[in-house]
């Protein structure tokens, strides 16, 4: 049997999609893990062997992946409210949106352009490595992370936060693209986000290539498609549960594949200026939504997969998850700047999930916690 999610508790429905965002966030920490254990052990290796270490630990480093199904959550929770006849006014979301994603954003940027400041230069023999922190801290740069003006190298202090500037600013307009969408039929408001996402592609060589408005356009179709899921949940509810028992195994098993390996097949040997980079971004990145929505839909429908995600660890795991993609890449740089060349490499590497659960939830209990139960006491008394 199914469950009608539009039925369920709010904190019970939360806690799985949670979970998931959970479980994404700590592949976002193994895959940065991967990057720099085979940009040091693996350097000058052939492109090929390179390429299929990758693919291989791609079941638990989908970095890249994991950011569109954030998006895809996102635009799915955000929308009920909405969905279900009680739409929040429009200074209430924004100043939920602003303790819930900025002030945690904040104090993380604030800790990682410290760390800059004490630590900086080229430390490992790690190409990749070297685009962070390897020049003193500036003014222009940290006034560019704080009020994320502008078209700005987001990986300066902390990589990860280049997704939250697109998050930030979809939610500055989340209201009025929600309602756009409930306007019409969700078929159609998908076609509209694929169009939308081939023009954004066409477009991309005259903007900068991670960081423009035509960016936060390109992701912000993802949002579409889980205000989409959230929207049909009945229609998708009766179907699911209609579907044999095998063919719902086999549906999750084309999603995993589908959200795993295809924007990661698609890309291969594309180089920037390639003619088929449009087409590898586009059907790459609209392969791994189709992948990230199925599985939420399992997410929610599957008593099975429901079970495993509310065991109590995957919960604590999702109740952290956004410290954990805040500070762990600031834990990374640390330990390297700090231990590299002190400590055998491995050892470093060992000690870096251990030392990012720990300072994650340090940080979850000190700030991400408290901002977002400020945030709801000020929307209670602004009623």
């Amino acid at each position: 049997m199914g469950v009608n999610i539009a039925a369920q508790g709010e904190a019970q429905r939360l806690r799985e999609l949670d979970s998931l965002r959970g479980l994404a966030a700590f592949s976002v920490v193994i895959h940065h893990l991967v990057l720099l254990g085979i940009g040091n052990h693996l350097a000058g290796s052939p492109a090929l062997l390179q390429t299929g270490l990758m693919l291989l630990l791609q079941p638990v480093a989908a970095g890249s992946e994991a950011v569109i199904l954030f998006f895809v959550l996102s635009g799915l929770v955000l929308s009920v409210p909405a969905i279900e006849g009680r739409p929040q006014p429009y200074r209430v979301f924004i100043v939920r949106r602003i303790f819930r994603i900025y002030l945690p954003f904040l104090a993380a940027i604030l800790i990682a352009i410290a760390g800059n400041a004490c630590f900086y230069g080229s430390i490992t023999s790690s190409v990749w490595f070297h685009q962070f922190w390897t020049v003193p801290v500036k003014l222009p740069a940290v006034v560019e992370h704080l009020l994320f003006l502008g078209a700005y190298n987001t990986d300066r202090f902390d990589p990860p936060i280049w997704s939250l500037v697109h998050e930030m600013r979809i939610s500055m307009v989340f209201p009025l693209l929600c309602g756009a969408v409930m306007a019409v039929k969700s078929g159609r408001a998908v076609a509209v986000s694929l169009a939308a996402s081939i023009g954004s592609c066409l477009l991309e060589g005259m903007f900068p290539p991670a960081y423009s408005y035509l960016s936060t356009l390109r992701y912000a179709v993802f949002f579409v498609v889980g205000i989409c899921i959230y929207r049909e949940k009945n229609r998708i509810r009766d179907f699911y549960c209609k579907m044999p028992a095998m063919r719902k195994k086999l549906l999750l098993l084309a999603a995993l594949l589908l959200y795993l390996y295809a924007g990661k097949i698609l890309s291969i040997d594309t180089a920037p200026s390639s003619p088929t980079r449009i087409v590898s971004l586009l059907f790459g990145d609209w392969f791994v939504a189709a992948g990230a929505a199925a599985i939420i839909v399992a997410a929610i429908h599957s008593n099975t997969l429901r079970r495993m995600l509310l065991q109590r660890w995957i919960v604590w795991l999702g109740e952290m998850s956004y410290s954990l993609y805040l500070t762990h890449f600031i834990v990374l740089l640390l330990m390297v700047h700090m231990l590299y060349g002190r400590v055998p490499l491995t050892l470093l590497l060992a000690l870096y999930l251990p030392a990012s659960f720990v300072l994650s939830r340090m940080f979850y209990v000190a700030v991400e916690r408290p901002s977002m139960n400020l945030g709801r006491r000020l929307c209670h008394r602004m009623g």
